[in-house]
């Protein structure tokens, strides 16, 4: 018998390579240290389940799961995710 099937709405939570601007914020919530001599804040390499990721200004960091980790491009970003609200179920 056929059936039709969507997938399972999810909640992630997720930052913003801004650079400079915020590169504290996302070391942390990558559980990195952050080195107080880094002088470089033009990419990240993040690794991930698919092998290291280069995360590039504007792209957003995707905490899937417990140090699971994907990137999206700001555009990429857009069209899967949209602001969770109060409402939203946890998956």
């Amino acid at each position: 018998m056929q059936h039709t099937y969507r997938p399972r709405s999810i909640t992630v939570e997720a930052i913003q390579w801004l650079g400079e601007t915020n590169c504290d914020e996302v070391f942390e919530f990558i559980g990195w240290e952050h080195s107080t001599d880094e002088t470089d804040h033009s990419v990240i390499y993040l690794p991930t389940a698919e092998g290291t990721a280069t995360v590039h200004h504007g792209d957003w960091v995707i905490r899937e799961g417990e140090d699971t980790y994907t990137v999206a491009s700001e555009h990429e970003f857009a069209e899967r995710y949209e602001p969770a609200t109060a409402e939203a179920p946890e998956s």
